[in-house]
Order: C-alpha cells, then sequence, then structure tokens
C-alpha cells in the first residue's frame, strides 16, 4: 500500500517513499511547450488558436471532463485566480509553469495567505457576492459539508476523480490537495538516539522525561487541532494524558514554535506541520523530524468558487493541479506528499536516515470532529496553558 492510501479503515501501515526531487525537475521540463513563463504564468489571453487545438488535443486524452468548450471559455477568459497556503513561493512558481506549458493561454495569478486570512478571504467575497478568486485551498474537510450544503463552492467533477479516495474528496465539489500532518522535531545531534525513538509515538512522548522540555503549536493550527482531536476521541486512551502531563510550551504558530526549538527553549516540539517543518529544515535549519504514531492528517480541499470571475479557466487548473501529472511533481517541489491514492510521493526527506514515518495513522471522523471540536479546544487548553 503506497503511503498516500487513506482508503484504508481506522489505521494504514508504514509508508515509503522512494523517488527523489530530480524526477518531479524532469516532469517540469518534460511538459510539451514553448519557453518557460516568469512566475504566475504567460500572458492572459495571448495563446493563439494552435495553442488552443494542441489543448484540446491533449485533454481528449489525458482529461476527458475537459471539454473542447471549457477550454475554448478559458482561452476567452486567458486567466485564472487562486489563492493558496503558504507552502514557498519557489515550489508554486514551478508548478504553475508547468500548468502554463499545457495551457498557454491561462494566465496564473496567485497569492499565498495563511489559513486564517485565506477562510476569511473565501467567506468575504461569498457574503460580499463579488467574486476575485476562482480557485482556494481551504482549511480542512471539516468545513467543506457546510460550504457544500450553502452553493459557495462549484460544481466540477475532474477528470480522474477516482485517485482519491473517499476521505479525501466530495466528488464534484472539493478534492484535498495534498496530505498535511504534523511531525515532531528535534535539533540535529542534541538527542540521544533513544529519545530520537521516543518522539516515534505518542506513547513515547508522554514518557516522564520530557516533562517541560517540550514545544507544541497552538490548537488554532488545523494540525494541532486535528491531532489533539484524534489523541482525544479516536486514539488509545491514555495517549492525551500522557502529552498533557508533560506540560508542552505553547506556541502560536508553527514557525514560531520552530523558533523556540532552535533558540532552546525546549528539547522537541510537537504537532509542527510538514508544510513548515520540511521548507525550514531544507533551507539550512539544524532540524530532523519524525511522524509520531498514530498520526492524523488535515488534507486541505481545493476548491472552485461558486462565484469565480474565471469559471472555465478555473476547471482547467482544478482538473489539472489534480491530475496524476501535476501531484506526481508536487511532494518534490514543496516536500508535501500527495493524497492521491494512486500514487508514490516524493519526498525529499523520505530517503533520510533520521525520518520516521507513522506506522499508525487515524482517519479523522470529520463530522464528530466538528461537533467536538469546542471540547477539543478546551481540554487543549486546560492541559497546555
Amino acid at each position: 500500500m503506497s503511503k498516500s492510501d487513506l482508503s484504508r479503515s481506522v489505521f494504514r501501515p508504514n509508508r515509503r517513499t522512494f523517488l527523489t526531487g530530480a524526477m518531479g525537475a524532469a516532469f517540469l521540463a518534460g511538459c510539451s511547450s514553448s519557453a518557460e513563463k516568469p512566475v504566475g504564468g504567460g500572458s492572459g489571453g495571448s495563446g493563439g488558436s494552435a495553442d488552443v487545438d494542441a489543448a484540446i488535443d491533449w485533454a481528449g486524452t489525458n482529461l476527458p471532463n475537459l471539454s473542447p468548450d471549457i477550454i475554448r471559455k478559458a482561452a476567452e477568459e486567458g486567466e485564472v485566480t487562486l489563492t493558496l497556503q503558504l507552502f514557498g513561493d519557489e515550489a508554486w512558481r514551478q508548478l504553475h509553469d508547468a500548468f502554463t506549458k499545457r495551457f498557454p493561454f491561462i494566465k496564473v495569478n496567485a497569492t499565498t495567505q495563511s489559513v486564517v486570512q485565506l477562510m476569511q478571504k473565501f467567506t468575504a467575497e461569498l457574503n460580499a457576492k463579488r467574486g476575485i478568486g476562482d480557485i482556494f485551498i481551504l482549511e480542512s474537510p471539516a468545513v467543506m459539508p457546510e460550504f457544500v450544503e450553502d452553493g459557495s463552492i462549484a460544481e466540477f467533477e475532474i477528470s480522474e476523480d477516482s485517485g482519491f479516495a473517499g476521505a479525501n474528496k466530495e466528488s464534484g465539489y472539493w478534492y484535498a490537495f495534498h496530505r498535511q500532518f504534523g511531525v515532531s522535531v528535534y535539533r540535529k545531534g542534541d538527542l540521544p538516539e533513544e529519545e530520537v525513538e521516543l518522539l516515534r509515538t505518542w506513547e513515547g512522548l508522554g514518557d516522564p522525561r520530557f516533562r517541560g522540555r517540550l514545544g507544541i503549536t497552538d490548537v488554532t493550527s488545523g494540525i494541532a487541532s486535528t491531532q489533539s482531536y484524534a489523541l482525544q476521541n479516536q486514539a488509545e486512551a491514555g495517549l492525551w494524558e500522557g502529552l498533557a502531563a508533560n506540560k508542552p510550551t505553547v506556541k502560536p504558530a508553527v514557525a514560531a514554535a520552530l523558533d523556540g526549538l532552535l533558540a532552546g527553549e525546549y528539547d522537541a516540539t510537537v504537532m509542527a506541520s510538514i508544510a513548515t517543518t520540511n521548507r525550514t529544515a531544507k533551507a539550512g535549519a539544524p532540524l530532523e523530524f519524525v511522524e509520531s504514531s498514530p498520526g492524523a492528517s488535515n488534507n486541505p480541499p481545493q476548491v472552485i468558487s461558486a462565484i469565480a470571475p474565471h469559471p472555465n479557466a478555473a476547471r482547467v487548473y482544478q482538473d489539472w493541479s489534480l491530475s496524476k501529472e501535476a501531484q506526481q511533481a508536487w511532494p518534490g517541489l514543496s516536500g508535501v506528499p500527495s493524497a492521491r491514492t494512486d500514487i508514490t510521493s516524493e519526498t525529499w526527506y523520505s530517503e533520510e536516515s533520521w525520518y520516521h514515518a507513522a506506522e499508525e495513522s487515524i482517519e479523522v471522523d470529520w463530522p464528530d470532529f466538528v461537533t467536538k471540536h469546542k471540547s477539543v479546544v478546551d481540554a487543549y487548553n486546560n492541559a497546555f496553558k
């Protein structure tokens, strides 16, 4: 079973990824196209009829849900506006360059924002009935039922719908852009091997030797709230209590938690998002990290706004960015695995000797998560603040 296979029941076995970042780069170079475009893609509406015909021909074989009519209308719209989560601008630039090689007549306008800012922007546009963004990556599957029910999301089933398991999609409305999970992080070379091994499980993190030596991200973080819910409600009894007894130091965000770790405020920090952590380590920070077991993913849904100003260009981007072609490249660019079940994700750290993936993972009960969210937050604050 691949590491992105989330179609398991409650637990999944250990996963291993083995592709290298060079394969992602090879994909980007291999997309058929003209010269590479600057960040954001090519000039809106500048694609000639030959470009449109070539895209129609390619999509007919590879993304059949992109009808010729959708592609032609997308060419007339000439651009797509994306509001994305913070996972590194360079990774997005390379992905969008690949998109504009396939569809050179669509300019990509993109901004990256925090989860809170992104959610505020999405809801503000809906409330004002004035669409600016076309595509949004939202907070977690927990917020999706309400948005689907109230008509906030445009309906479009991607061509490769079958590549996503039921937990990572609502067909025709949203699909998880990638697999976001938390890791436990420590300074390279600072912990004895026996303590590094303890970090691999939440049982180990409850060991009394870690009392007063841990940092943790505030429960307002998507990963922290998801993992806290899982430990409190779906995991083996005693794991949450063990962590609470060790009184981690709370930091407002993942970056702040990593800063505190690097400054020596504590010896390890937990519930740090893989997106921020792997990017910080890859940039040269002396950090290593493991996925504590049982882990819990908070896979952010990508959606088309119901009031998207460029609805056809949005369909084109949605279909391609969630395709096997794009999703095989994204982990090598961002360090964040795909949520698709039919590919093996490449990440730079997966072959590092110090990295350890969770041997068990909880599939979160999202309806129950919504019901119990307040009690999860209260339990977190009572334990750590």
